[in-house]
């Protein structure tokens, strides 16, 4: 309802339901209920995502009690971390499944906080925090990505083609950086889609206004799993909304269904 809706002020609000409680005591107790009852419903909604980071108004974790940490704990089903926090968020959320980091976070405490990480599915980072320099099979294989089927990383590292195809679970991949050549890029894409055999699809994300990467694919390249697209929040790939997982999704059953040409690979996003 908008601000502007027309509405009961606050005493008279009070005077209805204070005369309907007054009917019975079993009305008494059902309207306890019911409002008891739609705020259980509704206020873990609000707490679904929590941000943390300078440019965030990030909850203080260190002043907040124990019951609303465990609250939040079962609640939080998505992080946003930037602007170099500490790794208490991860900590104290170690379970929560969809985490996007946007920096590369090279601190003791942080990476300890991450490697902690027990639910993982969905994580969008810059891949630092898993390797300074190559990503190899070894860091593809620690516990905190047993059950990760969405990546995306803001960089492209040496080595991500193998550790991508080494991910236990892993279906989704996205890249997401500026690429100055798509001369230079394509192979690391082409061995991505080579090497990780149980991969369903890799997003590559452009600027908008910048040359359509699409333009630039080779004919060799006819894989069917590439998408290129936008996004619209460095931090979509894993939050809960709409993002551009689903408009690579709805682009390649567009491919399925025959509706896009098979040498298409540019999903548009309104």
């Amino acid at each position: 309802m908008s601000s502007t809706a027309p509405r009961l002020p606050p005493e008279l609000e009070f005077a209805v339901f204070s005369e309907a409680a007054k009917v019975s005591r079993q009305v008494h107790y059902t309207l306890l209920l019911v409002a008891r009852r739609v705020c259980l419903w509704l206020e873990p909604l609000l707490y679904r995502t929590l941000f943390f980071g300078h440019e965030y108004r990030s909850p203080e974790l260190s002043t907040m009690s124990l019951p609303r940490q465990s609250f939040l704990v079962v609640t939080v089903r998505h992080i946003v971390v930037c602007g170099n926090p500490p790794g208490a968020p991860l900590r104290l959320f170690s379970a929560v499944p969809h985490i996007a980091i946007g920096g590369p976070y090279r601190a003791r405490d942080m990476r300890d906080a991450f490697f902690a990480l027990t639910n993982l599915r969905s994580l969008a980072t810059d891949p630092r925090i898993i390797a300074d320099g190559c990503l190899t099979t070894a860091d593809a294989v620690r516990p905190v990505f047993a059950v990760l089927t969405h990546l995306e990383l803001f960089r492209r590292p040496p080595g991500v083609a193998e550790f991508c195809a080494a991910l236990p679970c892993l279906t989704h991949v996205a890249l997401n950086e500026d690429i100055d050549s798509w001369d230079d890029a394509e192979p690391v894409i082409d061995a991505i889609l080579t090497k990780s055999t149980k991969l369903i699809l890799l997003v590559v994300l452009e600027e908008p206004d910048e040359l359509p990467l699409a333009d630039c694919v080779s004919e060799s390249l006819s894989d069917p799993r590439l998408v290129i697209t936008t996004s619209v929040d460095w931090a979509e790939g894993a939050l809960d909304m709409w993002s551009y997982w689903d408009a690579a999704r709805e682009f390649l059953q567009g491919k399925a269904n025959g509706l896009i040409a098979a040498d298409q690979f540019r999903a548009w996003r309104c």
